[in-house]
This record gives structure tokens, C-alpha cells and sequence, in this order.
């Protein structure tokens, strides 16, 4: 009974103590000026956006919004019917609001301020920017676009020039079609916009109007290849070599020469035809206004796809279409270990029977590994391999025959 009471003592001092230490940390963070200030933009940051939603309620609008996923709205307002949704950011990209709505406007183009990248690559010839004949409006916005007739003629009009000057003013930094709907983005900003904000928005949207020379261009170019099209291939290869090199790794035996034995054969080649290839993409590309951004995902997510799925397709066909029969050998193993990442992975080591190279290097699983002991010989079965990367079959200590 004294034992227990001992312990329920030292239990409640314990808490008591954490109790304290907690509420001397608040007492001292609130009377820091920083956090004070922070606390004070907090709540009138969360104060705003209760007003916010009030309106949208007031106006008709249905508001979305939960612990799992940003806020976002969808109605009718000023006669368009939209979309306006909160991204939160991350490290690598900052938050943002977007807001769509559907329109009658054929093709693709996007807007957004001329930085210098931009700049840079439209003055070595590399990318082609559509001019509008607006000086001040060429020097301030970058246009992309179907193609560049088409966006020059969509920007001719004087309306439209001026739609899209008002809802850079409003603060968003880029404006959008795709595939018939509207988008306006607002990087850096993660509160639903104000309801007079949202409703000068969607004007200038509904604004943004076809003219006859911008359909006729758009009928005449809408075979051509887009941004986002090279983005999707892009994106698609990406996955596939994502797919083959996980195969490669779950389903491939150990090799003898190591599990990445043909990528650390074919690199050199690989970076030749590589370079071959990027030089004929820089010839292709030229003068596309989206170039530069195009150009990055082939030469770094599209080419780099292609030699991986390539190497672990090699790897499959070297291990599943082999003809070979088996060759046993008696290997001395050399030493285990276990190596700690992400991951464990268990490594036996054994003196190796080819000329080329004094260790062979395997990674097992537990149930192998943990039959290792020092200096055993092992009865190692190997298949020549398809395309010549020797690979083990099987393997079992001597002692277990």
C-alpha cells in the first residue's frame, strides 16, 4: 500500500510539473511582442474569413470546407456560374486561390507577368512571344497560347487587353484557358476572396470574348501540339518509369554483378544519346513561347523516364526470357551484415567465382540471412542471364544439403 502511494505521488508530481512548465511557456509567449502580434493577425484573419463565408451564405453561394480538405465555393454570381477553390501551399510551392468558370472561348492560351526568364530566352531567339501591338501590354504580360495568331488576335482587342490588366490589378498573376474554361490564379494568398472581389473577378472573366479573327486562327491551329500535352506525356512516362523500376526491384533475383549492374553499364551511352536527343528537342522547340518550360520537362523528366524504363525492361527480359540452365557453385561466404536506411536489408558476401571481381554482394531476405554463420561454404545455383547478367537462382548453406 506505502509503494503504491509512492508511486500515485510521483505520477501527480510529475503532471504537476508539466502542468507548471506548459503554463509558464504560454505566460512568457504571450507577452513577447512577435507572438502577440502573430495572435492578433490570427484572430483577425479567422474573423475575416467567418465575415467572408456570411456573405457567400447571403449571396446564395454553397461553401465547402472541412478538416481534411481547403475551403471552396461554387454558385452563380454577376449571371457566371464558377469555381473558387484554396490551395494550400507546401515547401515547394506557395498556397493559392483559383478561380474558374466555363466559356464559350475556343483554344488555350495563358497570361502571366513577363519576369526574366522570359526575357532572357525571347533574346537569344529561343522562345517566340505573341505581340499584341500594345507596347505597354507586350512589355508587362507574357502570352502563350493555341498559337500565336490566335492569341495575337484574341489580344488585339482592346477589351480584352483591359480585362486582363484589371484582374492583375486585382491581384491574381496569371490567367488561363483550357479546354473551354476560364482560370485566374493568386499565388501567395490563402483566404477566400472578398465577396466584391470575387464578383469584379467573374466580370472581368465573362469579359475575356472570342473575336473573328481569333476563332479562325484557333480552327486553323488547333492540330498543333500543346503545353499541356507535353506535360501529360511527360507526366505519363514519369509514371511508367516509376512502374518498370519497381518492378525491376520487387521481382529481379539478386544479380551477380549487382542489382543496378546494367544502369551503371549503360549510363555512358545513355548520356550521349541523351545529348543527341536534347539537341534535337532545342531545334524543335524553338520559338515556341511556352519553349523554355517545355524544353525542361523532356530534357529532365521525359528522357531520364525513357532510359530507366528502358534499363529495368532489360533487367525483366534478362532474368524472365532466359534459356540458360543452372550452373551450381560452392562459394565461401565472407561475411554478413544488415544495413539500416528506410529499410533493413540483409547482405551475405561471398568470395566471388568470376575473374572480374573478388566479392559477390547479395541482398537476401531474413530467412536466408539468418541461416549465416562465419566462413561457411554456400551451394550457389546461377543462370547465365538473357542478356548476360549472370543471376542467382537459389542458394543454401552446404551444412543444409
Amino acid at each position: 500500500m506505502e509503494q503504491s502511494r509512492v508511486v500515485l505521488f510521483f505520477i501527480l508530481a510529475a503532471i504537476a510539473i508539466v502542468v507548471v512548465v506548459a503554463g509558464l511557456i504560454i505566460f512568457v509567449l504571450r507577452r513577447i511582442p512577435a507572438y502577440r502580434k502573430y495572435a492578433a493577425a490570427a484572430k483577425t484573419a479567422s474573423a475575416d474569413a467567418q465575415r467572408i463565408k456570411a456573405e457567400y451564405a447571403q449571396a446564395g453561394l454553397h461553401l465547402q470546407s472541412s478538416i481534411w480538405a481547403a475551403p471552396s465555393v461554387s454558385g452563380t454570381l454577376s449571371g457566371t456560374a464558377f469555381r473558387q477553390r484554396v490551395v494550400h501551399g507546401n515547401r515547394n510551392s506557395p498556397p493559392r486561390i483559383e478561380l474558374s468558370a466555363r466559356s464559350a472561348l475556343r483554344g488555350d492560351f495563358s497570361v502571366r507577368r513577363e519576369g526574366g526568364r522570359e526575357s532572357f530566352f525571347k533574346s537569344i531567339g529561343f522562345a517566340g512571344e505573341a505581340q499584341t501591338g500594345d507596347a505597354a501590354f507586350d512589355r508587362e504580360f507574357y502570352l502563350a497560347g493555341t498559337s500565336r495568331d490566335y492569341v495575337q488576335a484574341m489580344f488585339r482587342d482592346a477589351g480584352n487587353r483591359e480585362a486582363v490588366r484589371t484582374l492583375f490589378a486585382l491581384g491574381f498573376d496569371s490567367v488561363e484557358l483550357a479546354n473551354g474554361e476560364l482560370s485566374a490564379m493568386r499565388r501567395g494568398h490563402a483566404q477566400l476572396l472578398e465577396l466584391e472581389a470575387l464578383r469584379g473577378a467573374l466580370e472581368q472573366l465573362a469579359a475575356l470574348r472570342t473575336t473573328p479573327g481569333a476563332m479562325q486562327a484557333a480552327m486553323q491551329g488547333l492540330g498543333g501540339i500543346r503545353t499541356r500535352q507535353i506535360d501529360a506525356v511527360c507526366t505519363v512516362m514519369l509514371g511508367v518509369a516509376i512502374a518498370a523500376f519497381s518492378a525491376s526491384v520487387f521481382l529481379l533475383e539478386p544479380m551477380v554483378d549487382g542489382q543496378f549492374a546494367m544502369f551503371l553499364d549503360s549510363w555512358r551511352l545513355a548520356l550521349i544519346v541523351c545529348g543527341v536527343l536534347v539537341g534535337a528537342t532545342l531545334i524543335v522547340l524553338r520559338g515556341r513561347a511556352n519553349a523554355p518550360r517545355e524544353f525542361a520537362m523532356i530534357a529532365f523528366l521525359a528522357l531520364p523516364s525513357i532510359w530507366i524504363t528502358w534499363v529495368s525492361g532489360a533487367m525483366l527480359a534478362n532474368q524472365y526470357l532466359d534459356p540458360s540452365p543452372a550452373r551450381t557453385v560452392h562459394a565461401r561466404l565472407l561475411r554478413h551484415y544488415v544495413t539500416h536506411g528506410k529499410n533493413r536489408s540483409y547482405h551475405l558476401v561471398f568470395a566471388s567465382w568470376q575473374r572480374r571481381r573478388a566479392e559477390v554482394n547479395v541482398v537476401v531476405p531474413y530467412q536466408i540471412f539468418n541461416k549465416a554463420q562465419p566462413r561457411q561454404t554456400w551451394i550457389v545455383e546461377t543462370r547465365a542471364g538473357r542478356l548476360g547478367y549472370e543471376w542467382i537462382d537459389s542458394l543454401e548453406p552446404l551444412a543444409n544439403r
